[in-house]
């Protein structure tokens, strides 16, 4: 068997420290692109979170305004049922204009969630790592949506008013004025506002209409509350980085 020679030729030294550098760099920009993507990431969450911090507060400023509004209309429905004819008559129209309003708003919350939306569709929901903060969300989302059915249900007992009022002397009243608050409020046979409202008082039937939509405006102001409290706790866990 022939002898191999002791010295080849071949630097071997030099091949294995080529061989580790390639190897090295290879690592090297696996990590570099691992460490980058994880940049992406957390940048892209900072976005989302603090468009979403903001998101949140724009729905929070609405549903106070809102939650104070409803909470109005049950307070004047209180003070309407309990106030006797002979006051409501020698009220001036603007004093019971506040009356008329619980009978014909239907304030509802429409949420601001082009954010949510957004993130949700695009997947990038996904990037906010805490699993509380991504299903408090979702839960909100539907929460949200889910007050349709009181809605529904206010723009209902504003019909039965209406309808029932048409009879006792209270004319149609234009959908604008119901969506922005007092308005003109039309009555037959020239009577006034005091009149019409202590005419339609004595009518016990009405008077179970009003107390009916009081109630449903206090059911509304009830899932606002859930609402508004679901953001405070997400928006607090949105601060802390969770």
């Amino acid at each position: 068997m022939a002898n191999v020679p002791r010295n080849s030729g071949v630097n071997w030294l030099r091949i294995t420290l080529e061989g580790v550098v390639i190897i090295v760099s290879i690592l090297l920009a696996f990590g570099i692109d691992a460490a980058w993507g994880r940049h992406v990431e957390r940048s892209e969450e900072a976005e989302i979170r603090a468009d979403l911090t903001a998101e949140i507060g724009q729905n929070l400023q609405v549903l106070d305004r809102l939650t104070a509004s409803h909470q109005r209309i049950i307070d004047n429905a209180a003070r309407l049922v309990a106030t006797p004819g002979s006051e409501l008559l020698a009220m001036s129209e603007a004093e019971v204009s506040p009356f008329f309003y619980v009978l014909l708003s239907r304030v509802s919350f429409t949420p601001v969630d082009g954010t949510l939306e957004s993130a949700l569709s695009s997947g990038k929901l996904h990037r906010i790592q805490s699993d509380s903060i991504r299903n408090g969300l979702v839960t909100w989302r539907g929460l949200a949506r889910d007050t349709e059915e009181e809605i529904q249900e206010l723009r209902q007992a504003t019909r039965d008013i209406v309808e029932h009022a048409r009879g006792k002397g209270m004319l149609a009243v234009a959908a604008q004025y119901i969506d922005r608050g007092i308005g003109e409020v039309l009555v037959a046979d020239g009577r006034t506002m005091p009149e019409v409202l202590a005419d339609l008082m004595r009518d016990p039937v009405f008077v179970d209409l009003v107390l009916w939509k009081a109630d449903s405006h206090w059911e509304y102001v009830n899932e606002l509350t859930r609402l508004r409290d679901l953001l405070v706790e997400i928006n607090e866990q949105l601060g802390r980085g969770q």
